[in-house]
């Protein structure tokens, strides 16, 4: 390969570098917009629903057999040779409004499908929501052991000018030289959690790796969020009965025999004849009654489902408002009491260090007791950001604009 090809090729990768460190960090709202049109699954649920609309074509057919054409012809030995023509042609008629309850099932059945794809929707939502609170806290995990590494040099740089003093030994630069390692290593391990982290959101939102922005601690994804009086999934599974009754309906009008229009034209000799008849299918062995049995049954266990459901949803809400609240109160005591005293020891056992009125043992305890209380307040954060989630999906949200109606809401 020729040096311009490789001139060529660096020229690519400094621009795609360049192109990835200037995306810009996604947002919580820009989170949820990207999961609510491009997420692999809510694509895949709009789709199918497009697939269902398809079935129109074929239920609106004004019958499902085609007309029938049959034509006999050959020669007739009597009297004289002569030769017989016999054509007739038959046109299938639908009785028991076949067609129109064949098109309520699939209409019945588009209106499911549209359900299903907005639960879809708010189910790529909430996991994109769920993969973005989980990068925030990587971020923020990630800047704690950042700071670690920073406090660990000041403690190694003050370690030496205090040996070079006379007033510790060696083995205590080599501690504060540990504690360095080791907060380099934490570092290493907090970036693979990040880059984890991120790959997870991008795989739900169907999009490269990138950064995001916003604060562990924001709560206004559920403020203003009013439970609505018919969650999405409630109303998918009322729509599932609407469709059983539907195909159960379409079953029953299977009891109607089949009838068929005929004319009949025949030329025998020198005579024309012109016949017209019918042709009836009676439903003796077959009536539908196969469908119609497995169509009962789907309602009956749809409407158990709905009602089950229907019970569960009131109990989730609760269940997701208190742990909600009980997450709000741990981080309150923790950033209230716990992190403010941990830091003012940290910073005070510090100062003793460098003045030299303890040793890098005590304030290295000290040091980490204060790192582990801010890194349980983190973790208490993200438990408190997740479960401000399970309510907002217990609360009926997010829900999609619906073009037919507008679900009310309570406070």
């Amino acid at each position: 390969m020729s040096r311009r090809w490789f001139v060529y090729l660096s020229v690519l990768c400094s621009a795609a570098s360049s192109a990835r460190a200037e995306s810009p960090a996604l947002s919580l709202s820009r989170v949820i917009e990207l999961a609510r049109t491009g997420a692999p699954g809510a694509m895949i649920a709009r789709a199918r629903a497009v697939e269902v609309r398809a079935g129109l074509v074929g239920a609106r057919r004004i019958a499902t057999r085609n007309p029938v054409l049959e034509a006999d012809v050959g020669p007739r030995w009597s009297d004289g040779r002569s030769t017989d023509l016999q054509t007739s042609v038959s046109f299938p008629l639908d009785l028991g409004g076949r067609r129109d309850k064949r098109v309520a099932v699939v209409e019945a059945a588009i209106e499911w499908e549209q359900l299903e794809a907005r639960s879809a929707e708010r189910t790529a939502i909430g996991t994109a929501v769920t993969a973005y609170y989980l990068a925030l806290h990587a971020d923020r995990r990630l800047a704690l052991a950042e700071e670690r590494v920073r406090l660990a040099d000041a403690a190694e740089v003050t370690a030496r000018q205090r040996m070079r003093a006379g007033d510790i030994a060696e083995f205590e630069v080599n501690l504060a030289r540990g504690e360095v390692a080791r907060a380099k290593s934490g570092v290493v391990a907090a970036r693979g959690e990040q880059a984890r982290a991120r790959a997870q959101l991008a795989g739900v939102l169907g999009i490269s790796s990138t950064p995001v922005a916003g604060d562990l601690a924001d709560r206004t994804l559920i403020d203003g969020t009013a439970t609505t009086t018919a969650r999405l999934e409630l109303r998918v599974l009322a729509q599932e009965v609407e469709v059983a009754r539907a195909e159960s309906s379409a079953a029953r009008a299977e009891r109607w025999p089949s009838l068929d229009l005929r004319l009949s034209y025949e030329h025998e000799r020198d005579a024309d004849i012109v016949l017209g008849g019918i042709s009836v299918a009676l439903p003796v062995f077959d009536r539908g009654q196969g469908d119609q049995a497995r169509a009962e049954a789907r309602v009956k266990r749809a409407e158990v489902e709905l009602a089950a459901r229907s019970a569960i949803a009131i109990a989730e809400v609760d269940s997701a408002r208190q742990t909600y609240a009980a997450m709000i109160a741990t981080v309150q005591i923790l950033e209230q009491e716990a992190v403010p005293l941990s830091i003012e020891n940290e910073t005070a056992a510090s100062a003793s260090y460098r003045a030299g009125k303890i040793d890098l043992g005590a304030l290295l305890v000290i040091r980490r007791e204060a790192l582990e209380t801010r890194r349980e307040h983190l973790d208490r954060l993200l438990d408190a950001a997740l479960a401000a989630v399970d309510l907002w999906i217990a609360r009926g949200a997010p829900t999609t604009p619906d073009p037919s109606s507008k679900p009310q809401e309570t406070p």
